[in-house]
This record gives C-alpha cells, structure tokens and sequence, in this order.
C-alpha cells in the first residue's frame, strides 16, 4: 500500500507583533485634518492642515501622544477675503483596543498661533483698516473617536471624527473710534477672545 499522504493544515496568517507579543499599538501617525474657527462677524473660516503625532505612551487600553499641526485657510470679512494660516502643538489622551482593527477615543488640548492677511483695506463702523495682517494667538481642545485598520506588518490607515473647541484674540472691532471715518492699524486695536465649535475630521496613516 502507498504510504499515506501527509495531512496540510490549514495556516491561519501571521498576525504582526510587539516585542511583548501583544498586538501593534500605534507608535507615529500623520494626518490630513480639518476644523474651522469663529469670527466676530459670526461666520466661519474653515482651516485644512497637516497633524503628525508620536505617542511616547501607547499599551493596550491606554495611548498618550504629542502632536504638531500647522495648516492655512480663506473667509471673508467686511467685504474683503483673508488668508489664514495656523500652528498647534499640544498633547492627546485617550484609550484604545489594539487589534487588526484598533478602535480609540482621545481628547487633545493644542495651543499655538494663527495670522491672517486681508487682500485689500475694509471699514468697520467709522474706521477704515489698512494693513491688515498679523498673528494672535489660538488654542483648541475637543475629543474625537476613530479607529485604525492595519495592513501590512506596523503599517495602518486611520480615520477619526469630532469635535473641537478653538479660541484666538482677534481685534475688539466694538472699540473703533466713533463719528467720523479714520484709519487705524494693528497697533490701535484691544483683542477680544473669539470662541467657537466645529466638526474636526482626520485621515491618516501610521505605524
């Protein structure tokens, strides 16, 4: 009789590791994300930008991380369109469930600035504005919940959904001169805070 043919079985695939043979926990990740910020005039300028973020801390059920974003946007003001640009650097924490697919929840706190630049001079009330760029200082906070989906060994895509909560001085247009029209610039003006709440969205990919 033949010898018996050898029995295959099946190999389920390799699932990747961590040197403590739990699952990959996110270590670094860059991202695409998008919010928008308030104005006096209440309207909005939404602001597109760059998110990198290493999170020193990152085991099973807990991840800790520090981020720098910097992006730019347009909106409108007076009549007149403006450019705007940001920076943020702050730090994240929340909790995770590592797996193929990682689920998490994190809150951020981020300060930094943002300048705008108008595209030509506007009035406000009796004053004419010439001039009008420069830098004030913002910070957000929020929360957000996403997960990532990993692919090949360390590498995973990621996308996360929230809110966020952003304040930045801007010119206090209430105190402009009063009766007849006159022209003004940054130095004159009394900053007020401008605080307002937006949808933030992130896609990413890390390892």
């Amino acid at each position: 009789m033949p010898p018996p043919a050898p029995s295959v079985r099946a190999q389920a695939p390799d699932v990747p590791r961590d040197l403590d043979g739990e699952h990959p926990v996110p270590r670094l990740k860059v991202s695409v994300e998008r919010f928008a910020v308030g104005t006096p005039a209440a309207t909005r300028v939404p602001l597109t930008g760059l998110h990198a973020e290493v999170y020193p801390v990152s085991r099973p059920w807990v991840r800790g991380g520090i981020g720098l974003a910097g992006g730019a946007g347009s909106g409108s003001y007076g009549g007149a369109s403006a450019s705007v640009q940001y920076g943020l650097l702050g730090g994240s924490l929340g909790a995770q469930l590592p797996g193929r697919v990682t689920p998490f929840i994190e809150g951020h706190l981020r300060g930094g600035f943002m300048g705008a630049t108008l595209d030509r001079p506007i009035t406000v009330g009796t004053v004419r504005i010439e001039n009008a760029s420069g830098t004030t200082w913002m910070y957000t906070r929020g929360l957000d919940a996403g997960a990532e989906f990993y692919l090949l060994g360390r590498l995973y895509l990621s996308g996360a959904l929230g809110w966020t909560r952003a304040t930045w001085g801007s010119p206090d247009t209430r105190s402009l001169g009063s009766g007849e029209a006159s022209t003004t610039s940054q130095g004159d003006l009394r900053f007020v805070d401008v605080t307002s709440d937006s949808l933030m969205w992130k896609v990413g990919v890390g390892i």
